[in-house]
């Protein structure tokens, strides 16, 4: 701990560029192209041979539980459920709007910021995309501030933005309409239809 406390007091921006690109690698992780980690996987891994080699071994024996592990590998190595598929078509497209994640996480916690300074009541959806954020930038700090940003730190929030991105949603759209209503917009485009002549 010295040894650390150290290094940060004796190159400090060194440390803060050091945590921000950590950063930016906890967004650019989210939403990649991963799967199951299965022995054949890891076998092919070129970091995971000595890992495969000892697994291998234990999958290998005979008797419990090695056998009912292999059986539960062959089942998990079927064709792929319909969840997989669905979430193989719909990854791209979440990996894609992971930029817009991050500045609709910035957005709403400025926001949010600004509604406590002024003491003003926010809105439920106000809130849940703040909270959803908050908890986002909280937890990608915490990790970066002590280790490098891996896809497994990062993976374990992917849920929490997609309700970001739900929500997050939900509140532009409230919120362009409360802007056209104080503008003076017609009711009927407010509302998303228009009248008939």
């Amino acid at each position: 701990m010295e040894l650390a406390i150290g290094i940060i007091e004796n190159d400090p921006l060194g440390y803060v560029r050091h945590v921000f690109a950590h950063l930016c690698g906890m967004w650019a992780n989210l939403f990649k192209e991963y799967g199951p980690l299965t022995v054949r996987s890891l076998a092919r891994a070129e970091e995971g041979t000595d890992i495969a080699k000892v697994l291998t071994g234990y999958f290998g024996r005979d008797g419990y539980p090695a056998d009912r592990i292999r059986q539960r590998l062959i089942q998990d190595s079927e064709a792929a459920k319909l969840s997989d598929a669905i979430w193989s078509a719909i990854r791209p497209a979440l990996r894609i709007l992971v930029p817009a994640g991050l500045l609709l996480a910035l957005a709403a916690s400025g926001m949010m910021l600004f509604v406590w300074l002024k003491r003003l009541p926010p809105s439920a959806l106000l809130a849940g995309v703040a909270l959803c954020s908050l908890q986002i930038w909280g937890y990608f700090g915490l990790v970066v501030a002590v280790q490098p940003a891996l896809d497994r730190y990062s993976v374990v929030f992917e849920p929490v933005l997609i309700v970001l991105f739900a929500t997050g949603c939900a509140w532009l759209v409230a919120w362009t309409k409360a802007l056209g209503t104080r503008f003076g917009a017609p009711s009927e485009l407010v509302r998303g239809s228009i009248s008939q002549p």
